[in-house]
């Protein structure tokens, strides 16, 4: 399999190399940003989801939205979350999200009950 990504920045990776993709899937860097993990689901199809450190990322800072009571930062967040590719794998991050974003809502009993991802 050959994936050819196209960016108007510099070569992240040696764009010249053959990488191989291992049972965690392959990690591709798009910017300093992004990281998006390429893999085999349980259909056996190849989809994408999203490094650690960009998962990690919107799951702290919707807890800390949450804990502050801060609803611009946490719709910020939602806009960036779906502003992201649509794949398979990303989505079901979406879901782990919002379960944690229900658990959220009821922990801290918001009155107003912000919109799910």
């Amino acid at each position: 399999m050959i994936i050819i990504f196209r960016t108007s920045g510099e070569h992240k990776d040696n764009p010249h190399e053959f990488k191989k993709i291992n049972s965690k899937g392959l990690e591709l860097t798009i910017s300093e940003h992004l990281k998006l993990i390429l893999f085999k689901d349980e259909r056996g199809k190849w989809t994408y989801r999203l490094g650690k450190e960009n998962y990690a990322f919107f799951s702290q800072e919707i807890k800390k939205s949450f804990e502050k009571r801060n609803g611009i930062k946490y719709h910020s967040l939602k806009k960036m979350f779906n502003n992201l590719p649509i794949y398979i794998g990303i989505g079901k991050q979406k879901k782990e999200l919002n379960k944690l974003i229900k658990e959220l809502q009821h922990t801290y009993k918001n009155k107003r009950n912000w919109d799910l991802f």
